[in-house]
């Protein structure tokens, strides 16, 4: 009988924790998006910066705390039609992994497939949440 209450006191401790991790979840995403948008911010304040430097041909503007400068671009390949390219500017990437769902509906079926087996897999609990209304 122990190890029922020691059950039902552990899942009443594991639903209350769902409400924390909710929370957090919700905090996370709060604060990604708030990261996303001062980023962005920024992001818009240097092109903005640079655009405007452009425009007035200035190279560089030097204060007593910083000093910023235009800097040219570094070459950088464009692709204009990967199809044209020749085979030794191409790598190719082969992914090979087992379909372990077919393999095991055919072992199943009673199928052998060498270097295949049916295993069991971890054991674990299910928890259902029976409410039941006291009157």
């Amino acid at each position: 009988g122990e190890i029922k209450v020691k059950a039902a006191n552990l899942v009443s401790v594991m639903k209350d924790l769902d409400t924390p991790v909710a929370a957090i979840d919700q905090e996370i995403a709060r604060l990604t998006a708030m990261k996303k948008r001062i980023e962005t911010k920024k992001q818009w304040m240097k092109d903005y910066l640079l655009t405007n430097m452009e425009k007035s041909g200035i190279e560089k503007i030097e204060c007593p705390l910083f000093k910023i400068t235009r800097v040219k671009g570094k070459p950088v390949v464009v692709i204009d039609n990967e199809d044209n390219l020749p085979d030794e500017y191409v790598t190719t990437k082969v992914l090979v992994s087992p379909d372990k769902r077919k393999i095991l509906a055919d072992l199943k079926e009673g199928k052998n497939i060498e270097g295949a087996s049916i295993g069991t897999g971890k054991e674990s609990i299910k928890i259902i949440v029976i409410f039941r209304k006291y009157e």
